[in-house]
């Protein structure tokens, strides 16, 4: 977990220019593959990478007018997910619109404060762990099925 600086606002979509931490952190990741959003106290969405529109098959603009918990259903409750002080460093979520692709995301966490050491936000770092999963499952069914060939 770790924390930087942000001003993301609350109650609007209206945004206020994020500090240079934070802007240096997303003009780094703007073309990464990993999938990035930074997200206020509710869950709203200020800023997304290319990397998440395009595993998510949407336009930039469509996310920013998206509530995290509207995409995802993550393996932490939202109040949780939220806090803070939650101590879990990684943790998965899947996508929760029906008609969206459907991606399993493995998310780590920076947690963003204002000049008074208040909390205001989130940004998710995440890798699309999708297919590492279908391989897995699909080699464990294999391993089993060897494993019964040969325990006969």
């Amino acid at each position: 977990m770790a924390v930087a600086d942000s001003q993301i606002t609350s109650k609007s979509k209206k945004r206020k220019p994020f500090p240079y931490a934070q802007e240096i952190l997303h003009h780094s990741l703007q073309n990464s593959h990993l999938i990035v959003f930074s997200i206020d106290k509710e869950g709203n969405i200020g800023y997304c990478n290319e990397g998440a529109a395009i595993n998510l098959k949407k336009t930039s603009q469509t996310l920013l007018e998206e509530n995290i918990f509207s995409i995802f259903e993550f393996d932490l409750d939202r109040e949780t997910f939220l806090s803070r002080y939650n101590n879990n460093q990684s943790f998965e979520a899947r996508t929760a619109k029906p008609s969206w692709p459907k991606l399993t995301v493995r998310f780590d966490t920076v947690y963003h404060q204002d000049s008074n050491n208040d909390y205001t936000g989130i940004t998710l770092i995440g890798e699309n762990i999708t297919e590492k999963q279908s391989v897995a499952k699909a080699l464990a069914r294999t391993n089993a099925q060897l494993k019964e060939i040969f325990d006969n």
